[in-house]
């Protein structure tokens, strides 16, 4: 693995604490402080480390303050320094992943590294994502590594990643190693790929796996707007973006009259001009309290499905129109379902 040149220039002392600015505090006499847990949890990927703490009170690199431990932001260099100098080992692969660690004391592609064959992997990740989705890399790796470890498992070894954002779900990795390969796995493929055998494991690529964890995540951060979300959706079934938005307003809005007569008449193979007037007129006239007449007629929510399904075959050029027709729905109202099921899930982890 080799780090380029720009990310060597850009992941500097002051650059990693930059971004936690906003976790410090002024200490008299003393100068700004970070709490101790803040500065562990970004260099190591959680906040408790097995190293003494008294050592670190008794070395000035921390203090007490308002019943909180406090890390004085000026002594950055000179602690990772220390650690790296006194016995604190990172000899097996543990409940932390200290990118950001071994990234400032210049031992991030040791070859005795025993984290080394996990970096490669999340650094080739890092290169696809700014290849392929870069608004994704903030929650990511900016100029550090954001990752927090949540959960670990030693043996086969199991490592679940959790990447904050400043609103809205926490992005998900899991890190496994099956067969001394080292794969990086989207949260709701882990059962799937597991489940495989080994040697249809070994057919999926890094990149296809790597594509699984950006789908996720895009979908993820899409959830927080719901109309968003769900007009994506839908528009990806009926082809319609403007569609898309008529029939999501007009279901959260079921008594409004949105969605216009002649759009909807567009997606249907009337047999004549006077087949599609007929329909138009039986419809108004046993339905007269699910559309609005204006310009044009415009139909509420219930509306909108009684009129495609109400639709006679011969009224169309074949019954292949109508089961056209069926489908759209079907499509229309299953990828409704599937939203709001995704979106109840996403709210309530």
């Amino acid at each position: 693995m080799e780090i380029s040149e720009s990310m060597k220039n850009n992941i500097t002392f002051n650059d990693f604490i930059v971004p936690l600015k906003e976790t410090q505090i002024l200490i008299p006499d003393i100068g700004p402080a970070i709490l101790l847990d803040v500065l562990n949890e970004n260099l190591f990927s959680n906040k408790n480390i097995d190293f003494s703490r008294i050592e670190l009170l008794r070395n000035g690199f921390t203090l007490r303050y308002n019943d909180s431990v406090y890390f004085v932001v000026s002594e950055l260099s000179r602690y990772v320094e220390f650690l790296t100098s006194n016995n604190f080992k990172i000899n097996k692969i543990s409940n932390i992943c200290p990118i950001n660690f071994h990234i400032l004391n210049n031992k991030l592609t040791d070859s005795d590294n025993v984290y080394k064959n996990i970096y490669d992997k999340l650094f080739d990740f890092r290169n696809y994502i700014l290849k392929n989705s870069p608004e994704l890399i903030e929650y990511y790796w900016p100029s550090f590594f954001k990752g927090v470890v949540t959960n670990f498992v030693p043996e086969p070894m199991m490592m679940i990643l959790l990447f904050k954002r400043p609103s809205g779900k926490s992005l998900l990795m899991n890190i496994i190693e099956i067969n001394d390969r080292i794969i990086l796995l989207s949260q709701d493929k882990v059962n799937e790929v597991l489940e495989k055998t080994d040697e249809d494991r070994i057919k999926i690529s890094d990149n296809e796996l790597y594509s699984y964890i950006v789908e996720n995540w895009t979908e993820i951060i899409n959830m927080d707007d719901e109309k968003d979300y769900i007009v994506n959706n839908l528009s990806q079934v009926i082809g319609s973006v403007d569609m898309a938005k008529f029939i999501f307003e007009s279901k959260v809005n079921k008594d409004k009259y949105i969605i216009n007569i002649n759009d909807l008449n567009q997606v249907i193979n009337f047999s004549s001009n006077k087949s599609k007037k007929e329909y138009i007129e039986y419809f108004c006239d046993n339905y007269p309290k699910l559309y609005e007449s204006k310009d044009s007629i415009f139909l509420n929510f219930e509306g909108f499905n009684k009129y495609l399904l109400n639709l006679n075959p011969l009224q169309l050029k074949s019954f292949e129109d109508k089961e056209q027709v069926n489908e759209m729905y079907y499509n229309i109202t299953n990828a409704l379902v599937e939203c709001y099921e995704r979106l109840y899930k996403y709210q309530k982890i």
